[in-house]
């Protein structure tokens, strides 16, 4: 889970382009897709329960209302929302429980996920504050790890938290990013949550 936010084609004061690329397919919170915590899970069992709270979680992004790209307080209340579906995300699939043997493959995706989720905050906050050198190096690292919680989430056949995903319109040309595991839903390229 990761937004983006391209302020390099900004104008005066506030910036003409601003967009949100989800990265990181973390989860989004699906009460009835989380395990009772209570056993661990088959493989495939965790990878299907993983991929039903990407799906959820997507299809709350989906619904996000698309924000006037030239009222600043207006994009920063979009991407506090989808920061914090993102973030519901990932504590329910922190919910689940792998196998005992993957459990250190979820620790390292989610781990991966979780940074890209800080930097899509760091980003946020260089917005807020005009940083557009801020934005952008704050994007180029939750993009690294978006990157790498893609690969271990599809290495380990957590599909749909890699699958491409609808991202808010933003008028802007940036790259897609994912949720979940970087590189995945939300608008952004896949992303996979596996290979621990």
């Amino acid at each position: 889970m990761h937004a983006r936010i391209d302020l390099t084609r900004g104008g005066r004061g506030a910036p003409a382009a601003i967009t949100v690329a989800l990265a990181a397919t973390a989860a989004l919170v699906v009460a009835s897709a989380c395990s009772d915590g209570s056993s661990h899970l088959s493989k495939q069992s965790f990878i299907d329960r993983a991929d039903e709270i990407c799906a959820q979680a997507n299809k709350k992004i989906r619904g996000l209302e698309h924000p006037d790209l030239t009222d600043p307080e207006a994009t920063s209340r979009t991407i506090r929302r989808l920061l914090a579906i993102q973030r519901a995300e990932l504590k329910d699939l922190r919910a689940l429980k792998p196998p005992d043997t993957d459990e250190p493959a979820k620790n390292k995706w989610l781990g991966f996920v979780s940074k890209a989720l800080d930097e899509a905050d760091a980003a946020l906050a260089a917005l807020e504050r005009g940083d557009r050198n801020g934005v952008n190096e704050a994007n180029s690292r939750g993009g690294e790890a978006q990157l790498q919680a893609d690969d271990l989430a599809s290495g380990y056949g957590i599909n749909g938290c890699v699958r491409r995903q609808e991202v808010p319109p933003t008028g802007t040309t940036a790259p897609p990013t994912s949720t979940t595991a970087p590189r995945t839903s939300g608008g952004t390229p896949p992303t996979s949550a596996s290979t621990p």
